[in-house]
């Protein structure tokens, strides 16, 4: 074992009380990687713009510091906090750093959370959405191939499958407040850049091309976004042959 990756997983050890709390974010992907296997949870990189981005601060404020994302995520994530300030200069060295994990893992827009599970790969990627923790949570549920540990356990109980777990967990006794429910495609947001712009479609974050399940009434509906334009989106509807617009709210 080379001297840094043996210095990595000594600090990662010693952090391990300390990071078993969701609240302790860690700004140093090596570390989180090192914590995220050894404790065997999913790593959680958060890519943000913490002193301009809107988006940013909402998904910060509505669903990353509420208590039922802390309980959630202290026994099942390791947080990694990758930001690009604008008002704030970083140390050279760990804004290098972070542009490099922006290259490596192709973000265009902030926020972008990509998941990782203990194994290293990517096991998805999310935005903000509207709704705060509940549906973020349920989200982060339904991505492949990773096990969740119930809310205000230890990172040392085993990992069970969603279907143990149950759709919507009580968080340290918390009543959730129910789902939005929608009759309607929603345009409820675009954001990200001009290269690669993102829109919210009812509870989903959606790039040009990307297909997924939004909720809809009582379930989901499979939507395909196929184009971004300034004030709208044109997206296919399960269903429906022809592509419609979606305006802004």
């Amino acid at each position: 074992m080379g001297v840094k990756r043996l210095a990595i997983s000594l600090t990662a050890a010693l952090l391990l009380p300390v990071v078993g709390h969701a609240e302790a974010w860690m700004e140093d992907y090596e570390l989180g990687q090192a914590a995220a296997r050894q404790t065997d949870r999913a790593l959680f990189l958060f890519f943000t713009g913490s002193d301009w981005c809107g988006w940013c601060q909402k998904l910060d404020r509505e669903v990353l510091s509420t208590p039922q994302f802390n309980a959630f995520a202290g026994p099942n994530l390791v947080l990694v906090k990758i930001d690009f300030p604008h008002r704030t200069q970083l140390p050279a060295e760990q804004q290098t750093r972070n542009d490099a994990l922006a290259k490596r893992f192709h973000i265009r827009g902030f926020p972008t959370v990509v998941v990782l599970g203990s194994d290293g790969k990517v096991a998805g990627e999310l935005g903000y959405m509207e709704g705060g923790p509940v549906p973020f949570i349920e989200h982060l549920q339904r991505l492949p191939n990773l096990k969740w540990r119930p809310a205000g356990s230890t990172p040392g109980t085993a990992p069970v499958s969603l279907a143990s777990v149950g759709p919507a967990p009580q968080f340290n006794g918390a009543p959730l407040v129910a789902p939005k429910r929608y009759t309607e495609i929603h345009l409820k947001g675009i954001m990200g850049t001009k290269q690669r712009p993102m829109v919210i479609l009812n509870d989903q974050t959606f790039v040009v091309g990307e297909t997924a399940r939004v909720r809809f009434k009582d379930g989901q509906l499979k939507v395909t976004c196929k184009e971004i334009k300034a004030e709208s989106a044109v997206v296919l509807i399960e269903g429906s042959r022809e592509p419609k617009e979606i305006f802004l709210q």
